[in-house]
């Protein structure tokens, strides 16, 4: 059976063989084995990660605005005020400037928005980087493994040597379990749940209301300082909402952006994968050999850790995919 393999693979696009009875040439991986593969990010990981650092991005903005323009909120006082014993006072300068510090602290809590917003792009992203952290070293392990396996084919015939199936039964053995995969979906169910509650915290919390350019600020002073009151509301003016409401536009779409890409990521996860995985070339060669395909190789759909690192690895460099699979499907009876 290993032999029809051999001869089978040495027709897939994955083996390169040489002329009969010549030496064989260098194929195009081999040149390359000595370069480790390097995992990469899912588009859509990469692309939650560059969202992250936009929201991160817009918060420095924010303070960096807000520390130029000296924001603070800026209280129309009048001229003159009421004070003890109805006597009408003038509002000096500095009087009005505690009035203004005073008002600041009826600010709504829209002040933190730009807070929230960074909290929440490190949040958004924290999961990711937990996973990637708890099975990183299993990644290295895995890739090195299958740039080993590309080197040992032969140069003469091009077809995979011997022990290489051996390795892959063992590969098979040790990424057996689930583990990696159930950890990467619970890992999208928290994103996607940071992205919903965060569309609620903006709704519920960060109201538009709260955006208004101008405010009511109600300010009661007991014991009076200087002799005077205010018995009325002081209309206030905090330019740096205006800021803030464009902040939570752009946030809104870049959450909604999130979205998109963290159901596609489900969507992807819960799809066969038949070309890849290698369902077609087991169809393939049961043709050829005159087998049934479920009396060959049982065609898998994410049933361990050994698929998901597949995909991962196809996303790293597909060639190394490509002769990963050619082996991994024919090493088994």
């Amino acid at each position: 059976m290993t032999e029809l393999a051999s001869n089978t693979i040495a027709s897939l696009p994955g083996a390169q063989p040489g002329p009969s009875g010549g030496k064989g040439e260098k194929s195009s991986s081999d040149e390359g084995s000595d370069v480790s593969i390097q995992p990469k990010d899912f588009f859509w990981d990469q692309s939650i990660k560059y969202l992250s650092s936009i929201m991160a991005l817009l918060t420095v903005l924010d303070v960096t605005l807000q520390f130029f323009r000296g924001g603070g909120p800026i209280c129309m006082v009048p001229g003159t005020i009421e004070g003890r014993d109805n006597v009408t006072l003038e509002v000096t300068r500095d009087q009005a400037a505690f009035i203004n510090t005073l008002c600041q602290r009826s600010l709504s809590r829209a002040e933190y928005y730009p807070f929230f917003v960074l909290i929440q792009g490190v949040v958004l992203v924290a999961p990711h980087f937990i996973w990637e952290a708890l099975f990183l070293g299993q990644f290295d392990f895995f890739f090195s493994i299958v740039r080993q396996l590309d080197r040992l084919r032969s140069r003469d015939t091009g077809k995979y040597r011997e022990k290489n199936f051996d390795i892959i039964k063992k590969i098979d053995m040790q990424f057996g379990e689930k583990i990696i995969f159930p950890c990467y979906i619970l890992k999208l169910i928290m994103q996607v749940t940071v992205v919903f509650a965060s569309m609620i915290v903006n709704e519920a919390v960060f109201q538009n209301s709260y955006f208004s350019f101008t405010y009511e600020c109600s300010v009661s002073i007991n014991p009076p300082p200087q002799g005077w009151l205010l018995p009325f509301d002081v209309s206030c003016v905090y330019s740096s909402f205006r800021l803030y409401e464009k902040l939570k536009y752009i946030n809104l779409s870049l959450l909604f952006f999130a979205l998109l890409l963290i159901l596609y990521a489900i969507f992807w996860c819960m799809t066969r994968h038949v070309e890849a995985l290698g369902s077609k070339d087991v169809a393939q060669f049961a043709f050829e050999s005159g087998l049934r395909p479920t009396d060959y190789v049982e065609e898998r759909f994410w049933s361990n850790d050994m698929d998901f690192l597949i995909m991962r690895l196809f996303r790293a460099d597909p060639g190394h995919g490509y002769v990963f699979k050619d082996i991994q499907v024919f090493s088994y009876k």
